[in-house]
């Protein structure tokens, strides 16, 4: 009988080591399979918006062949994040499109491409002026100031990062199903 009192005892404390020895091992085991770790992220969102700025001189009287006066355009950023520039300029009318003429700067702005645009070469910092469009609006034969018409300045944005130039900038969202954030429209008309 004594035997067996200790034989149970000995199970009771082999069972015991075992049971320990398992949560033990378990422990190291979890600790080896498992890490975590933490990090705070502040982040800002940076904003794309530009807007269109302009000199504009009317004349004031009737203009003839040579006549020109004044209209400086330019594009400004006003948003947080460097960006592409493109604008569209046209006439309301095809008779003021033949009657005059505007002098677009083709060194910091591309000429005029088949998607009926121009672009700005490089890219804008943010509270950065372009070099203007074009500065002067010059007539191509006599026109009477009762002729009313409006030359047309319309730009748009996107913001340059993730991209090396404004042709993939601006390809990229003319692609289907690609997603551009902070693309902003602006849209300026000026009646003469």
């Amino acid at each position: 009988m004594k035997r067996t009192a200790t034989h149970k005892k000995l199970i009771i404390i082999c069972g015991l080591i075992i049971t320990l020895g398992a949560l033990w091992t378990g422990q190291s085991i979890y600790a080896y399979l498992t890490a975590s770790d933490s990090a705070v992220n502040n982040l800002t969102i940076g904003i794309n918006t530009t807007e269109i700025v302009e000199e504009f001189t009317p004349p004031e009287e009737n203009l003839d062949y040579g006549d020109s006066f004044t209209k400086k355009v330019q594009v400004k950023n006003t948003g947080s994040v460097p960006c592409y520039i493109r604008v569209f300029v046209g006439f309301d009318t095809s008779e003021a499109a033949e009657k005059f003429s505007l002098d677009f700067n083709t060194e910091s702005w591309t000429s005029k491409q088949d998607d009926g645009y121009y672009y700005y070469k490089t890219v804008i910092q943010p509270d950065e002026l372009t070099e203007p469009l074009f500065t002067t609006v010059t007539c191509n034969d006599e026109w009477k100031l009762t002729n009313e018409f409006e030359i047309i300045v319309y730009e748009e944005s996107v913001q340059s990062e993730g991209f090396s130039s404004y042709a993939e900038a601006f390809a990229s969202i003319q692609k289907e199903g690609k997603n551009v954030k902070f693309k902003v429209f602006k849209q300026d008309k000026k009646l003469l």
